[in-house]
């Protein structure tokens, strides 16, 4: 059964989704450099990341590979939407990294 465009990017979603808590949780805990981050800062790369990773990240990579798809000719051949639910966890897992470092520096409760 093939799936569908639809189906694949709603998949690639979730992963991404699933990558940004991991890289959360890896680049926050378990890091050898672990920045301090204040809990107003966690909830906000809990919620607003949540969103960002799946649209934003989804999105981009799943809008980059169907332009290499249809400039390359490839119709259908390629795979590109399939190649997102892979390449948008790892994505959404190293931007949590520089999304930490980011809210670290900038949002502190005193």
């Amino acid at each position: 059964m093939a799936l569908s465009i639809e189906r694949i990017n709603a998949k690639a979603a979730k992963y991404s989704v699933a990558g940004w808590f991991i890289g959360l949780a890896y680049f926050n805990w378990f890091s050898s450099t672990a920045t301090h981050v204040s809990t107003a800062g966690h909830i906000l790369l809990a919620m607003v990341g949540m969103f960002a990773a799946s649209i934003l990240i989804g999105l981009l990579v799943a809008l980059i590979l169907s332009i290499i798809e249809y400039t390359m000719g490839l119709d259908g051949k390629f795979r590109g939407s399939a190649w997102g639910a892979f390449i948008s966890p790892v994505i959404a897992f190293f931007a949590a990294h520089y999304a930490i470092r980011l809210v670290a520096e900038y949002v502190q409760v005193r």
